[in-house]
């Protein structure tokens, strides 16, 4: 969603969700015509690979295509021994003119990926090895001059060091911009401490001493920013070439998702949520197997299942969801589904109730 990544039971009727138009291959934001919720007793089929993983009815329907190109909308029932289930696409809502610039949206990655907060959250530092990585120390110095970064001096350090009462720079001391002081540990580690107004900006969008990117700033970013978001986080992990990710952090790690799959990246977490793998195929190129899911190399099972069921009504029909970290597009159930109980379909902002879906 909007919001970021919600579970069926966190979905609200204002919600909007992220979309997939098989007319034009791309993702959009569409608000659901219903959240379909109910409790179920009967067959379930449990989907997965390497990397994919789904658990639905029978009747759930899936968007494939054929090796030539062709169409079609498939039952999970008869989903067939060959054909490619896409796994995301580009997103058409993406913004063309930028709101921030790129050297801030390059700062905030950093941020997140090697930064930490001070307790009176008016500094901020950034840390790098010269010893493994000159490259991108040298990288974190350009972007936050092009930001506009004065270097401390002592001096200035001195006229400036005034306290309120309780810790913390009084208003009227802070520097009017960005002050940065970079300092050599144990001829190992650079490190870039961050004060002023600029602070303020970078915490309002990676917010909390958790550095959490919000969705509001990841819905802001250009195709080329959400790129060299990406990229920059990657950097702050050394894994560059890797495309990829780690982050022992789950709300981190689910703000990196969400700008990945915003860019038209599908990306795969692996089993404990620590390390993600960037995929993403060419335009026109169904063949591409990082983009797709293979149907002939799913493995599936059916099972007993007494729980919860659920799915977003939405007028393109299909959507994208992300099951234990595997991202990929799925569609709408037909066909009339037996529940064991009442069910609530939310419509706007009226709650109806029913005992089946059709």
């Amino acid at each position: 969603t909007r919001r970021g990544w919600m579970s069926y039971v966190d979905l609200r009727p204002d919600d909007e969700l992220l979309a997939w138009d098989q007319i034009t291959g791309t993702t959009r934001w569409e608000k659901p015509r219903e959240i379909f919720v109910a409790e179920y007793r009967g067959e379930m089929v449990l989907l997965g690979d390497r990397t994919f993983s789904a658990l639905t009815t029978p009747e759930h329907r899936w968007p494939v295509f054929t090796r030539s190109g062709g169409f079609g909308v498939r039952q999970t029932r008869s989903l067939g021994r060959s054909g490619l289930i896409p796994r995301n696409a580009p997103c058409e809502d993406v913004p063309t003119k930028p709101t921030y610039s790129d050297a801030f949206v390059r700062v905030v990655a950093w941020y997140m990926a090697e930064g930490t907060r001070s307790t009176d959250t008016q500094r901020l530092v950034i840390t790098q090895s010269h010893v493994v990585n000159p490259a991108h120390v040298e990288a974190s110095r350009n972007d936050l001059v092009e930001l506009g970064a004065k270097r401390k001096t002592q001096r200035e350090g001195m006229a400036r060091r005034h306290h309120r009462p309780g810790g913390g720079l009084a208003p009227s001391a802070r520097w009017s911009g960005l002050l940065v002081t970079e300092r050599n540990e144990d001829n190992r580690v650079t490190r870039f401490s961050l004060t002023g107004t600029v602070v303020d900006d970078i915490t309002a969008v990676c917010v909390g001493a958790e550095k959490v990117p919000s969705a509001e700033f990841l819905l802001t970013l250009t195709q080329e920013q959400l790129e060299m978001f990406l990229d920059t986080c990657q950097r702050g992990d050394v894994t560059p070439k890797e495309r990829r990710f780690f982050q022992y952090h789950d709300a981190r790690m689910d703000a990196y998702c969400m700008a990945a799959v915003l860019a038209g990246y599908e990306p795969s977490l692996d089993r404990v949520g620590h390390t993600c793998v960037l995929n993403r195929g060419r335009r026109g190129r169904r063949d591409e197997r990082k983009t797709y899911v293979h149907v002939e190399e799913m493995s599936r099972r059916s099972v007993e299942y007494e729980g919860p069921i659920w799915c977003p009504v939405l007028p393109s029909s299909f959507w994208v969801a992300r099951r234990q970290g595997r991202v990929y597009i799925t569609g709408n159930t037909t066909g009339t589904v037996t529940v064991t109980a009442a069910s609530a379909v939310v419509t706007g902002a009226s709650t109806v109730w029913t005992s089946a879906m059709t």
